[in-house]
C-alpha cells in the first residue's frame, strides 16, 4: 500500500481482450498480484472466438475485483469505451491483454498521483521481443509536467509514450471526450492528446514497469493496410486543427511532414495500385503544406527529406533503407 499517505483511491483497470487466449492468463495474473490492492479490473471480451472469454470468467470467479463483459467485436477503442462506462475508480488504467506488468506498477503510479495531486501518472516500459528486450528508457528520471509541458512531451515523443497502457488518469478527464472509434493506428496518441490537454498536472517516472509484448501479426508488426496509411495522417490533422499554441502547432506540423514522407517512400508487395494512389495524394498534401509553412518553422532534416521525397522518391527510399540498415531501425519491429 501507499506509505505515509492517508488516501488509497480505487483504480479501475480496463483490459480489452480479443482472441488472445495464449497470453491472457499471464496478463491477468500480473494484474491480480499487484501490491496495490484497491483495484477494479474490467475485462472486455471483444467477441473472441477462442478461449479468451472462458479464461477471463475463471479469474472473475476467483477474485471479486474482476468483472468480465462479453460483447460483439467492435475494436479496441469501442472495448475501452465499454470499460469506461462501467468503471467506478477515481483513476483509470489500461492494460493490453497480451502484455503484462511489474507487481509494483500501480502502487508506484498511484503513490505519485496522490503525492503530487496529479491528474496523470505514467512510467517507462519495456518492448519485449522473442529474442531481446528494448528499454524505454530506464533512467529513473522523475518529471512533473504542467498542461503545456505534458502535451509538448507527448507530441515530441522523446519522453512520453503515446500508449494508454503505462499510465493512470483521473477519471474525470474522460468526461465528454468524443473521438473516432474507427481509428486503429495512433488512436492512443489522439486520446492522450485530449487527456494531457485536460490535465493540470502529470508526473512521470522513467522506470519500465510495463512489458509491451511484440509478436507476429500484431498491429506494430503487420504489413501494409489501409489503417496504417490513413490513420496517422488523420490523427495529426485532427490535432493540428484543434491546437491553439503556436509552438505546439509547429511540432505537430513537423510530425505531419515527416509522416507523409514516410508514407510516400513506403513499399509493400500488397495492393500496390491502391498504395500508389495514396502516395500520389500525400505528395499533393506535402507540396501544399511546404508552400504554406515558413521554411524556418520546419526541421532542417524534415525539409530536405520532403523536398527529396517530391523530386526523387526512389533515391530517398534507398537512402532511408541504407540508414536503417546501419542504425538497425529496419529491424525494430521484426519478429
Amino acid at each position: 500500500m501507499i506509505k505515509d499517505l492517508n488516501k488509497n483511491p480505487k483504480v479501475s483497470i480496463i483490459i480489452p481482450a480479443y482472441n488472445i487466449a495464449p497470453y491472457l492468463e499471464r496478463c491477468l495474473e500480473s494484474v491480480r498480484c499487484q501490491t496495490y490492492k484497491e483495484l477494479q479490473i474490467i475485462i472486455i471480451d471483444d467477441g473472441s472466438g477462442d478461449q479468451t472469454g472462458q479464461i477471463a470468467d475463471t479469474f472473475a470467479e476467483k477474485d471479486k475485483r474482476f468483472r468480465v463483459i462479453h460483447k460483439e467485436n467492435g475494436g479496441v477503442s469501442a472495448a475501452r469505451k465499454t470499460g469506461l462506462e462501467q468503471a467506478d475508480g477515481e483513476y483509470i488504467g489500461f492494460v493490453d491483454g497480451d502484455d503484462y506488468i511489474e507487481p509494483e506498477m500501480y502502487e508506484k503510479l498511484i503513490g505519485l498521483a496522490v503525492e503530487y495531486d496529479a491528474d496523470i501518472a505514467h512510467c517507462g516500459y519495456q518492448m519485449v521481443f522473442p529474442d531481446r528486450v528494448d528499454l524505454y528508457h530506464g533512467t529513473k528520471q522523475l518529471k512533473v509536467q504542467d498542461t503545456y509541458t505534458g502535451v509538448k512531451d507527448l507530441l515530441e515523443g522523446n519522453l512520453v509514450e503515446p500508449g494508454l497502457w503505462n499510465k493512470i488518469y483521473r477519471r474525470k478527464l474522460f468526461n465528454q471526450i468524443n473521438y473516432d472509434e474507427n481509428i486503429v493506428i495512433n488512436e492512443d496518441l489522439l486520446l492522450n492528446y485530449f487527456l494531457f490537454h485536460r490535465s493540470e498536472k502529470a508526473v512521470f517516472i522513467d522506470v519500465p514497469y510495463y512489458h509491451y509484448m511484440v509478436r507476429k501479426n500484431s498491429a506494430s508488426t503487420s504489413d501494409w493496410n489501409e489503417h496504417k496509411i490513413k490513420d496517422p495522417i488523420y490523427v495529426l490533422e485532427t490535432m493540428y486543427e484543434r491546437e491553439t499554441e503556436s509552438e505546439l502547432k509547429k511540432i505537430i506540423n513537423n510530425r505531419y511532414i515527416y509522416q507523409m514522407v514516410k508514407l510516400i517512400i513506403f513499399q509493400s508487395d500488397k495492393r500496390k495500385t491502391e498504395l500508389q494512389k495514396y502516395q500520389i495524394e500525400f505528395k499533393q498534401k506535402l507540396k501544399k503544406v511546404l508552400k504554406q509553412t515558413n521554411k524556418e518553422e520546419i526541421n532542417r532534416k524534415n525539409y530536405w527529406m520532403a523536398k527529396m521525397a517530391l523530386r526523387c522518391t526512389w533515391g530517398l527510399r534507398m537512402l532511408h533503407w541504407v540508414h536503417g540498415e546501419i542504425k538497425g531501425t529496419n529491424n525494430k519491429y521484426r519478429v
